[in-house]
């Protein structure tokens, strides 16, 4: 997507990570650009088997057990996002596909997110917006970074 003259953002090429609960999109963002580059998901061999598995006790919903078991399932998977996301970021990184990064990650999940990616945030100083921008059109997208 061309960026318009009056929304230039980007000074150098910026790894803009879009980050939901379970899964992320990566775009380029350039002077004059923001190019999509691909989804990261976690596969559903890590969601339905392994440490990041939906919970086997039975349980009913809204118990307490039940809660417990969800949320350590869902922590185990964001864990997993945040790996893939290291992994790629750092790659892209290393081969200069981009200096800069720009995060945006859902507000609750920030500081499990900065701690996950402590180096490469601190080391590249990326910049990080607590909003889930994640379901927006790439426009939508391109005016909520626009604007912090």
């Amino acid at each position: 997507m061309q960026i318009p003259a009056d929304k230039r953002l980007f000074d150098r090429p910026t790894a803009v990570m879009v980050i939901a609960t379970t899964k992320a999109k990566l775009f380029v963002g350039t002077e004059t650009d923001l190019t999509f580059i691909e989804n990261i998901e976690i596969d559903d061999s890590f969601e339905h088997g392994g440490e990041g598995h939906a919970p086997s006790q039975p349980g009913i919903v809204g118990t307490p057990a039940y809660a417990t078991d969800t949320m350590h399932w869902d922590e185990n998977n964001r864990k997993h996002l945040y790996a893939l996301i290291e992994d790629r970021l750092h790659h892209g990184l290393q081969n200069g596909e981009f200096e800069t990064i720009w995060l945006t990650v859902p507000h609750e999940h920030k500081n499990q997110l900065h701690e996950a990616l402590s180096h490469i945030v601190e080391d590249h100083e990326a910049r990080t917006i607590p909003k889930n921008l994640y379901n927006m059109d790439d426009a939508h997208l391109l005016d909520a970074l626009a604007e912090v």
